[in-house]
């Protein structure tokens, strides 16, 4: 029974993490050139959730790499925590809520500030073995 359940939440899991790339694939070159405002707003919800995909992947590589390191992974956990939360109010901050692409606004926002992140996650795993100041130790 465990071993069914187990399965289960596995292809669960495996269905979130692939749902955009099918939904990308359905839209094709749509979102080339989006045509109206709600393609838009699904073509910029699509790559946000491409775009946080990667960086949740990433946060967990980090996570496992710092399991010998309670102390920095709890940092680590928290900075991550106040840079969603910083993430979230810049982009409203840039976002007029008068305008009628406010939400798309937000979300490419979004995606900008994630895509930084993202890169700033990959330095920290690339720093080379030995140096004193690398953020992730290897």
């Amino acid at each position: 029974m465990q071993i069914k359940r187990n399965i289960l939440l596995g292809l669960t899991a495996l269905m979130v993490q692939l749902s955009p790339v099918f939904a990308a694939e359905n839209l094709g070159t749509e979102c080339d050139n989006p045509k109206t405002q709600s393609m838009m707003d699904e073509c910029a919800a699509i790559d946000y959730n491409n775009q946080e995909t990667q960086l949740r992947l990433l946060s967990e590589q980090i996570v496992k790499r710092l399991t010998d390191h309670p102390e920095r992974q709890a940092n680590f956990k928290q900075a991550q925590r106040g840079w969603q939360t910083y993430k979230n109010y810049e982009c409203k901050l840039a976002s007029p809520s008068d305008a009628t692409i406010a939400s798309t606004l937000q979300t490419h926002c979004q995606i900008k500030l994630i895509q930084q992140r993202i890169k700033t996650l990959q330095s920290y795993l690339k720093c080379p073995e030995g140096e004193t100041a690398c953020v992730i130790p290897r």
